[in-house]
């Protein structure tokens, strides 16, 4: 059975203009430690994860439906 991830981490990102949007599991992680956990929880259901800095894209760059923001 599939491991269920934190529903409470889902939000709606956008990009440039908002012209594409898609839902994902948002993290903002601090430290190197929770970096790696980020990419370890993405790992086990083969999540991808997107690396957005500052929460900003120009156009549809950082936008991936159910990834790991």
């Amino acid at each position: 059975m599939a491991e269920l991830l934190e529903s409470t981490r889902i939000r709606r990102i956008s990009g440039f203009g908002m012209t594409c949007v898609a839902d994902g599991y948002v993290y903002a992680p601090t430290t190197v430690a929770q970096v790696r956990e980020v990419f370890d929880i993405a790992r086990r259901p083969q999540r991808k994860v997107v690396l957005r800095g500052t929460g900003l894209s120009y156009g549809a760059a950082a936008i991936l439906p159910a990834a790991f923001v």
